[in-house]
């Protein structure tokens, strides 16, 4: 099945309550596979609490969402995948760039995150007026 077809056929959330195919937990979190992977050894870190943005886990749930997913990285460093890639998904499924509303982290070795952007254009390097921008609208934020 593809996993546009098994997304449209999802009914509540598939990240709740989910006690098959898990792999370890603690109180918070739980690490399992993914269903659908981008490598063969793609695992996830779920919290247990349905949250939609990672910024609405309280600081414990964020501690044992952590724990999980270093237990995922060493569980790949002893398979044999030395490099990988954790990847936050926060935010409101919106049927394009997102398809779950539960917050969850892909833990995912020899991911290739490649040469396009998120809109499909090649990526370039910043120039001066793109850094500028960058610095400008961040330097609001963290400021020193």
């Amino acid at each position: 099945m593809l996993y546009k077809d098994y997304v449209r056929s999802i009914i509540g959330c598939p990240f709740c309550g989910v006690s098959e195919g898990v792999f370890v937990e603690n109180e918070h979190a739980y690490l399992t596979y993914a269903k659908a992977p981008y490598h063969e050894d793609h695992l996830l870190v779920i919290p247990k609490r349905h949250v939609v943005r990672i910024l609405e886990l309280e600081p414990y749930e964020q501690i044992a969402v952590d724990e999980l997913i270093r237990e995922a990285l060493l569980a790949l460093d002893i398979v044999g995948d030395g490099h990988y890639s954790v990847i936050v998904r926060d935010g409101k499924a919106d049927g394009n760039n997102k398809s779950v509303d539960h917050l969850h982290f892909h833990v995912v070795p020899e991911v290739r995150l490649g040469d396009l952007d998120h809109q499909g254009n090649e990526r370039e390097i910043l120039n001066d007026e793109g850094v500028r921008r960058v610095m400008n609208r961040f330097s609001k934020v963290f400021k020193k």
